[in-house]
């Protein structure tokens, strides 16, 4: 599942570089993933203000990707752009915890035209 935030219009100027994130879980129902998810989300609003695109992969239905991602504990989030690649692991709750990792509070990249979020 893909979660994006905000479309360009065409009539604004060159889009600038998103933040891409990769959400690891182990099962996308289960409670103590969609509360990693939303509370990784809800920062990234805040933050990046719909500069972002987050990936939520399920290591049920790909288990390969732990091990091509050498990830240990679930769930885990990477950023894979801006390099260099950043890795963080928790239930997200500790805002300044994340926003510390990925550098979030001194990003001149949020959009504020964001207009929500596409599942896809």
């Amino acid at each position: 599942m893909r979660l994006s935030s905000g479309k360009p219009t065409g009539t604004e100027s060159p889009p600038e570089p998103r933040w891409e994130f990769q959400v690891f879980v182990v099962g996308r129902a289960a409670p103590h993933s969609q509360r990693a998810v939303l509370n990784l989300q809800r920062i990234l609003d805040r933050h990046l203000r719909g500069g972002y695109d987050l990936k939520v992969i399920d290591l049920r239905e790909q288990p390969e990707l732990a091990a091509q991602e050498q990830l240990i504990v679930i769930p885990a989030v990477v950023r894979k752009h801006p390099p260099p690649s950043v890795r963080l692991t928790g239930d997200f709750s500790d805002e300044a915890r994340v926003i510390g990792a990925f550098g979030l509070e001194a990003t001149p990249t949020a959009s504020p035209s964001a207009e929500g979020k596409r599942l896809g």
